[in-house]
């Protein structure tokens, strides 16, 4: 057979490699199983770039649909995920001072506490020479302490400055501030925040009279649900997925929780070189099925662009994990 039909013309190739043909030598009545920068659409970077950009052409809000997503080797990307995760954190606090409001009432010893315990400085951020933590793999390895730390108020207060500053700049109430108006915080408040978050979040810590907050962070928890689609689904643990913007099947993808580990590993030369890297918010309240996660899987075929034509089954096909959900040990 290959005798017969080694001298015709196809006029259909198929290749996992678009760039193994050269589409300027191919006849017009010839078709490849790949669209010309196809990449805008099938990598991972295309399409955190063309979902950004979608607002200008259709009133439609990715994050109604699409886990938000960062190009964390472009330096305004990486700076717009580091204020993401700082609100989060922020808003996490807010949400366990909420969930956890009659555990506060009833536990009389934190006001004995307090004092003594509020004074106690944060440990300082890792630098650039730190070793990445442990939680990196396994947050269950890196409990070593069973103490309950008890966190000062400010924490909670601090954490309900960061949501009215956001709150402002949504509701647009921040116009007639200049400028010039120096930031809110200082880098050394945010490495302080950052860190105690940790020992409420991480490590099983608590806040001294967290109970006189209850209203006003329900308060305003509520005031940021039509601001953020995704606010339900965020959890408090602040997990974020990394992954290589131009692989499949899972390839190279990690999970994190902690902001200098993110920023340490995205800032590494190789990554950097590679330039597609992307960060994507883990989704911490999914869907579950017997306490399993799942992935839905839809097979398409994009047969042209003008006008859009999408082929696909009506059948699909449910992936289920091996191992309970759990946001304990990201090693299962």
């Amino acid at each position: 057979m290959s005798r017969v039909v080694r001298n015709a013309a196809p006029n259909f190739m198929w290749t996992c490699r678009r760039d193994s043909i050269d589409f300027k030598l191919l006849r017009k009545d010839t078709i490849v199983n790949h669209f010309v920068k196809n990449g805008s659409f099938t990598t991972k970077v295309g399409l955190c770039t063309n979902l950004r950009n979608l607002h200008w052409f259709d009133n439609i809000n990715p994050d109604e649909f699409f886990p938000r997503c960062y190009k964390v080797c472009s330096e305004e990307e990486k700076n717009a995920f580091i204020d993401d995760y700082r609100l989060t954190a922020a808003i996490s606090i807010l949400k366990w001072v909420v969930e956890n409001c009659e555990t506060n009432l009833d536990d009389t010893s934190l006001d004995e506490n307090c004092q003594s315990n509020a004074a106690t400085p944060c440990p300082p951020a890792p630098n650039d020479e730190t070793k990445v933590s442990t939680s990196v793999q396994s947050p269950v390895k890196a409990k070593t302490k069973k103490t309950k730390k008890v966190l000062p108020p400010s924490l909670i207060e601090m954490s309900c400055k960061i949501v009215d500053m956001f709150l402002e700049e949504r509701e647009h109430s921040d116009i007639d501030i200049p400028l010039d108006t120096p930031p809110l915080f200082t880098a050394q408040q945010w490495d302080d925040f950052i860190q105690q978050y940790y020992q409420l979040i991480f490590e099983g810590g608590t806040i001294c009279k967290s109970a006189t907050y209850v209203d006003y962070s329900q308060d305003l928890v509520n005031r940021l649900k039509p601001h953020l689609p995704q606010l339900d689904l965020d959890g408090v643990k602040n997990v974020w997925i990394i992954k290589p913007g131009a692989k499949s099947r899972g390839r190279g993808i990690m999970c994190m929780n902690r902001l200098e580990d993110i920023v340490k590993l995205v800032g590494n030369p190789m990554v950097q070189k590679e330039g597609k890297w992307v960060v994507q918010k883990y989704i911490e309240r999914p869907l579950l099925v017997y306490n399993t996660k799942f992935d839905i899987r839809q097979w398409f075929l994009v047969t042209d662009w003008n006008a859009l034509t999408i082929w696909f089954y009506k059948d699909c096909y449910l992936r289920f994990c091996t191992q309970p959900y759990t946001l304990d040990d990201f090693d299962t």
